[in-house]
Parts: C-alpha cells; sequence; structure tokens
C-alpha cells in the first residue's frame, strides 16, 4: 500500500480488501482447506486495520470506501467530523482543522484556528465576495470555524487565514448557516444571527434558559428551545418572533422538523408533536422515563429512544389519537435511528459502541453488532445515509450501502 503523505499517512482502499479477499478465495479453491486458514487470517487482518473491517460492514450490508489517516501532533487525538458540501472536516483536540476530500479521504490541509483553548463549536462552508489583487470582487469559496473566541474565515482551497471576526456573545452551541448569517445559542437563551459578510452580529431573539442544541433552520423558519423548557419558532429573514411555547418541564434534546410538525422529547416525559403554524399540540406520547436522546424522522415515522422502553416507533399523524399512536417497540436496542436503506433501519448507541439493524416495518433485530474502534459515528443522510467512522489514533473511514 501506497504512502500518500508525509508522516506515513497509509490508504487503505476498497479495491485493496476485495481483490485480497477474491484472491485468496481462487487459491484456497485449488489448495483446498490448507488455504482457508491463509483467508481467514487475511480477513481478520485487514478487521484489525480497520475501523469497520470488511467482516462487519458485510454483517451491516455496506462496503468500505476508504480509510486514511489523518496526521496529528503529539498528544492530540481526533474529536469528531462533519461533512459540508463534499468535503470533510476533521477537528481534533487540540481545535485543529483538517479537511479531507469526500471522495478518497486525502487530506487537503491542515490549520490551527486561533487558540488551542478554546473548543470548535462550529465548521461551516460559505461563499464571500472579496477584494482580488487586481482591485475587483470575486466570489471565494470559504470555511467559517466559530470558536468562543470569534469566526475564523479560511480559505476553503488551501486553509490560509482570510480574517477574523468578532463575536459579541459566546456560542454554546453549534452552528448552522442561513443566507448570509452564521446561526448559533447561547447560555444565557440568546440566539444569534452573525453576519460573515460583513463580519458583525445582525440580530438576536431572547428564549428562557440555557441553549444547549443548535438551532434548526428550516424553509426560512428558525426554531428554537432551552434546557428550561421554552420552544421558540422564528422568521429567519427578519428574526421575529412567528409562535413560542414552554413545556411543564426542561428540554435535554433538539427539536426535529417535518413538514407540518415540530417534534420535541422533554424531560416531562412527553414526546410532543406541535403544529409548524403556531404551536399547538397535535398530540402527545407519554414514556416511562425522561427523553433526553434525540428523536430520529424518517418519512412518516418518528423513532425515539427511552430508558427502560427500548426503541419506539411512532406514527407522525394521529388525527385520532392524541396520546401517540406507537406502531412497534423493541426493548432490546439502547441506540437511536441514525438512517435507513432497503427497508432497514440502522440504531448506534455510541455508549457501548453497538450497532442494530432492524426490520423497518415492524422492529424485528436482524442483526447486532459490536464496533468497539468507533470513537464517533457520522451519518450523511436519514436515507441511504453514508457512515464516516473516526478513531482518535487518526484513522478515518467512510462506507457506502451496498
Amino acid at each position: 500500500m501506497a504512502n500518500h503523505l508525509e508522516g506515513g499517512r497509509m490508504m487503505f482502499r476498497n479495491t485493496a480488501i476485495t481483490t485480497a479477499i477474491a484472491c485468496c478465495a481462487v487459491t484456497a479453491s485449488i489448495h483446498g482447506s490448507a488455504q482457508d486458514s491463509d483467508n481467514d487470517r487475511l480477513r481478520r487482518n485487514l478487521d484489525q486495520k480497520y475501523i469497520i473491517g470488511p467482516t462487519t460492514s458485510s454483517q451491516m450490508d455496506y462496503r468500505i470506501d476508504y480509510q486514511n489517516r489523518v496526521p496529528t501532533r503529539p498528544g492530540d487525538e481526533l474529536a469528531w467530523l462533519t461533512v459540508k458540501d463534499g468535503a470533510i472536516y476533521v477537528v481534533d483536540t487540540s481545535n485543529r482543522v483538517t479537511r479531507l476530500d469526500a471522495e478518497n479521504g486525502d487530506v487537503i490541509w491542515s490549520k490551527a484556528a486561533g487558540s488551542s483553548m478554546h473548543p470548535v463549536h462550529g465548521v461551516d462552508r460559505a461563499t464571500i465576495r472579496m477584494p482580488m489583487t487586481d482591485g475587483t470582487l470575486a466570489d471565494q469559496d470559504v470555511v467559517l470555524v466559530t470558536k468562543q473566541t470569534g469566526i475564523y474565515v479560511h480559505q476553503d482551497s488551501d486553509g490560509s487565514l482570510i480574517q477574523t471576526q468578532n463575536v459579541n456573545r459566546m456560542p454554546s452551541t453549534s452552528t448552522t448557516v442561513g443566507n448570509n448569517h452564521i446561526i448559533y445559542g447561547t447560555n444565557d437563551g440568546r440566539i444569534i444571527w452573525h453576519q460573515f459578510r460583513v463580519g458583525y452580529p445582525w440580530k438576536a431573539n431572547q428564549i428562557s434558559g440555557k441553549i444547549i442544541h443548535t438551532p434548526v433552520l428550516v424553509d426560512d423558519e428558525v426554531y428554537g428551545v432551552s434546557v428550561d423548557g421554552d420552544i421558540i419558532a422564528m422568521d429567519n429573514r427578519t428574526t421575529n418572533r412567528i409562535w413560542d411555547k414552554r413545556l411543564i418541564s426542561g428540554i435535554q434534546t433538539r427539536p426535529i422538523i417535518s413538514d407540518d410538525i415540530v417534534f420535541i422529547a422533554g424531560t416531562d416525559q412527553y414526546l410532543w408533536a406541535l403544529d409548524r403554524a403556531d404551536g399547538r399540540t397535535i398530540w402527545k406520547y407519554f414514556a416511562s422515563s425522561p427523553l433526553v436522546q434525540n428523536p430520529t424522522l424518517l418519512g412518516d415515522r418518528i423513532y425515539q429512544q427511552v430508558d427502560g422502553e427500548g426503541l419506539l416507533c411512532l406514527t407522525t399523524m394521529t388525527p385520532d389519537k392524541i396520546d401517540g399512536d406507537v406502531v412497534w417497540k423493541q426493548p432490546e436496542v439502547t441506540g437511536n435511528v441514525i438512517t435507513s436503506n432497503k427497508d432497514h433501519l440502522w440504531a448506534w448507541d455510541q455508549a457501548s459502541r453497538m450497532m442494530w439493524m432492524l426490520d423497518a416495518t415492524n422492529g424485528n433485530v436482524i442483526s447486532k453488532t459490536s464496533i468497539p474502534l468507533a470513537d464517533f459515528l457520522f451519518c450523511t443522510t436519514r436515507e441511504d445515509g453514508q457512515f464516516y467512522a473516526l478513531n482518535r489514533d487518526g484513522r478515518v473511514e467512510r462506507l457506502s450501502p451496498r
């Protein structure tokens, strides 16, 4: 295998796996059982090299696209990653940002954004019109790295720092981008719109309590929640309040938005379905314990992990059932649904590093797989999503549905 970067970063390709295993299979057919052990040995070696090896990926009905190693400085580890518009951004424990090519995992650049003492809250891509050396203005693709100390604007092509923008309120959440603004929440209950094209805060709205989850932007509407139980819907074009509501207890989860409904999982033990237009309650399901994990929306089904009940599947629209309509329960599963493919669901429990594949129709468990090397697992979409797995030692792997 070729060494593609200084520092000994090794690139492991899916083609190398399939070729190696195929060769062993052909040899085994000629030499019989003596070669079977060699084939098994090769697979075991590959399983050890990869975060998610060929054995596990086959059980998941996924294929390995690639695995690369991101170089880190001594003492640093990888922390998390995000995928934005065809690029992977990896953040390490010294808050250094590394951009990878999403198609092959190659490292494009690696840069520090401000002091290593302050955590990275968000990495976003945008286009900004900037002056060129000849005096003209041109659109430039940039990366916006949001920290408590400011927003660092980097050139997307090579990571060079273009400018630093001040923030008037320190973020307490990750970020989302809408039109010309970075939107984030704060510890004092503010939702901030920062105009990144001019480099200044624009407007804010206020709710009661600390905000720990990123405001959600859908169709020019922004939804925010606080730990005190406040819910707010706002117009992204004006920041004006559309409606607000307060639950009887707190909220530790992010809002999930469908075409017509806002879903909120509360510590009051209710999964709430609220009308997007005015916030009125359409239905609410009472669970056996406080809800502290995010629900997942897939089509006309909403999935909720409940401590003591397991994974629940409910219909999104229940006109005749104010207390919700449960389709099935699966008490064995402790994970959250992260994607679906071919009438199957995948549920991931980060704490136990366990993945379940379920029948979407009835919730029956098809397979249960341990992935102990996945320190961070990210899925790109809720349907037919690609998996990105990260290990703190520097490995990043991508898998795609078969």
